[in-house]
């Protein structure tokens, strides 16, 4: 089954499936069509994230491949007249990201899929080259031009009718999207690589700085999908896994989930059910603490500090709960981590001591995607051999692991893209003492 808020996508990766493909396989074409079907939602400019499980292993991985800024672009841009426009963050070149989402699709199909890339491609190709109109489509087209009459002539570019203008577009009516067909045929033919370098990076870049962006070709060069831990919770006796941050969505619901679980003692917290007034608003409340979180603390964890072990400690639900008022609200500062709370909580970038967190290594994104932090969630299991292991740490220096296997590196050559790291593959348990040892130390500097 695919499930997706398009026919036409969810068809698109039925077919997949049906030919052979896996789940990887067809979350690829679906969103690839969906893309091309509902362009005002997403597309290849944009990016996402995945979190799979594998029933095989039985593990749970999360794949980051949202977009990121591009090098260039500083806090000042965005500041006309001494004031921050806000405008510029949504429209025109300032507004545009490093895409995540070509490089991300294709490294989802690659580690997890059963079908080559092009053939997940194959159906979001044949849609652009015509498909039936949805009324969702028909309904933003005609905002669009609504709000901004100039968008006319870039919409045209973009969708085109066989007859009459977009204007007159209704559901049911052919729409075709050729550029985007063929961008999809070379992604076919040459993979997602294609669309970083080479002619179709070169005419992104053109058209952001035209439109008075600041992307270069090496922004785009050295984009890269990144692994990360899933954050991991039990409620009511069943395990619940998320997409940890730059997303704030699973921070939010394991806010709101263990304020809950303080109160609830079944999945039915109240006689009256969902509908209850009562269990309504403590809804409500949970999700306003979670969210007055997201606004001081959430961001991308390559730049922004997350107190994440802060954020899921159960102690501090225990907090929040017992200020909701069940005949009231809070004021706006009440909720969440209060300003003054903030301030005496420092975020620092350690390993979390949050059970909510797995222990498992997640590389960190920056501005240079192939450079590998080796600042990971410890073993315990490590302390057991730490003495007996001590002088080969103090040998190889550092210990830590890639997708390719386990890399050993001193901490002046530690990118794995220099080609300058030996790789190595040490037994399992020396290569858990020293990833303890390697982050101790970095975290005393």
């Amino acid at each position: 089954m695919v499930a997706s808020d398009s026919r036409l996508a969810s068809q698109a990766g039925a077919r997949v499936l049906a030919a052979g493909g896996n789940a990887a396989d067809a979350a690829c074409a679906t969103a690839l069509a969906l893309g091309v079907v509902d362009p005002f939602a997403s597309g290849l400019g944009g990016g996402g994230f995945a979190l799979i499980y594998s029933a095989k292993t039985g593990k749970v991985e999360a794949l980051d491949f949202r977009e990121t800024a591009p090098a260039a672009l500083r806090p000042d841009l965005f500041m006309r007249a001494g004031r921050i426009d806000r405008a510029l963050s949504v429209r025109g070149g300032l507004a545009v990201g490093v895409p995540g989402e070509p490089s991300g699709l294709a490294e989802l199909v690659r580690r997890w899929g059963k079908r080559r890339f092009a053939r997940c491609v194959e159906p979001a190709e044949a849609l652009a080259r015509g498909f039936p109109a949805s009324a969702w489509l028909v309904d933003h087209v005609a905002d669009e031009l609504k709000q901004s009459p100039d968008a006319a002539s870039f919409l045209a570019q973009v969708l085109a009718r066989k007859r009459g203008p977009l204007a007159q577009l209704r559901a049911g009516d052919l729409v075709r999207r050729p550029e985007l067909a063929r961008t999809l045929a070379r992604l076919r033919r040459e993979g997602a690589a294609a669309f970083y370098r080479g002619e179709i990076a070169d005419a992104i870049v053109t058209a952001v700085r035209d439109a008075g962006g600041v992307l270069e070709r090496n922004d785009l060069a050295g984009y890269a999908a990144i692994e990360r831990a899933p954050l991991l919770t039990t409620f009511r006796g069943r395990r619940i896994f998320a997409f940890p941050p730059p997303s704030a969505g699973g921070v939010i619901m394991f806010e709101v989930l263990g304020i809950l679980s303080e109160r609830t003692t079944s999945w039915n917290p109240v006689p009256g059910g969902a509908q209850d007034p009562a269990y309504l608003h403590l809804l409500v409340e949970a999700l306003k603490h979670g969210f007055a979180d997201r606004s001081r603390f959430l961001g991308d964890p390559a730049f922004v500090n997350v107190p994440l072990s802060h954020l899921l400690d159960s102690s501090y639900h225990r907090e929040l709960l017992a200020r909701i008022q069940p005949g009231g609200t809070l004021a706006p500062e009440r909720y969440g981590t209060t300003p003054s709370l903030a301030a005496a909580r420092p975020a620092t970038r350690g390993p979390p001591t949050s059970p909510w967190w797995t222990a498992k290594a997640t590389p960190s994104r920056s501005r240079r995607p192939s450079t590998w932090n080796s600042a990971r969630t410890f073993w315990p299991a490590a302390r057991v051999c730490c003495s007996i292991m001590r002088w080969t740490i103090s040998r190889w220096r550092l210990a830590f692991p890639t997708r390719s296997g386990w890399w050993l590196a001193t901490p002046t050559c530690s990118r794995r893209a220099s080609g300058r790291s030996r790789p190595c593959r040490p037994p399992l348990l020396l290569a858990k003492t020293a990833w303890k040892w390697s982050w101790a130390r970095r975290a005393a500097r």
